[in-house]
């Protein structure tokens, strides 16, 4: 069974019904309105009668069935290629940790690199070809461990040793005035 499409136009006054093929065309819109019953009736009955007996005549045809022919394509050449970096992109592996971190290199980054070309036509998009991936940069985090209390100096000056080696308990200015002064000041 052929598909049949039907196709209005209006060429003037002229109203007919034409048959090639498998596409029925009614080239008069008037035709299709139902303002005449009777002429529309009995023209639907004759194209009803037209496409059935193509329909025979055609299974009774060289039984080759036609193929629709495709429309002729084109061809689009690429030209004008440029090449451009593809940048790495950097990974952390690890945690920061509460107190820092410190970081070491896993893998060092390498960077891709893409060729590009321009379309002769308009309409198409660029052409892109990958000649090497790129290489990820991977950082790994290893956490700090928590600081160790420091232990503080007393605050309280219990002497000193004077210059001279004498140990002075006076903990003020005049402490080892007859010794050559203080060395150093003892703590408790």
């Amino acid at each position: 069974m052929y598909p049949f499409l039907i196709v209005i136009s209006q060429f003037g006054d002229l109203g007919f019904v034409v048959y090639a093929k498998s596409t029925l065309v009614i080239n008069r819109e008037s035709l299709l309105r139902w303002e005449k019953p009777q002429a529309v009736k009995g023209v639907i009955g004759a194209a009803i009668g037209v496409a059935a007996l193509a329909g025979i005549a055609g299974a009774m045809g060289n039984g080759q069935q036609q193929q629709p022919t495709a429309p002729a394509v084109q061809s689009v050449t690429y030209s004008n290629c440029r090449t451009e970096e593809i940048p790495f992109e950097t990974q952390y592996e690890g945690e920061a940790g509460q107190y820092g971190y410190t970081e070491t290199v896993k893998q060092q980054g390498v960077a891709g690199s893409k060729k590009i070309c321009k379309p002769s036509r308009s309409g198409y998009d660029d052409k892109v070809e990958i000649i090497a991936q790129p290489t990820a940069h991977i950082i790994v985090r290893t956490p700090k461990p928590a600081p160790q209390p420091i232990q503080q100096q007393a605050t309280h000056r219990v002497g000193a040793i004077c210059r001279d080696g004498w140990r002075s308990y006076a903990t003020g200015r005049g402490a080892c005035s007859h010794h050559g002064g203080v060395g150093e000041w003892l703590y408790e």
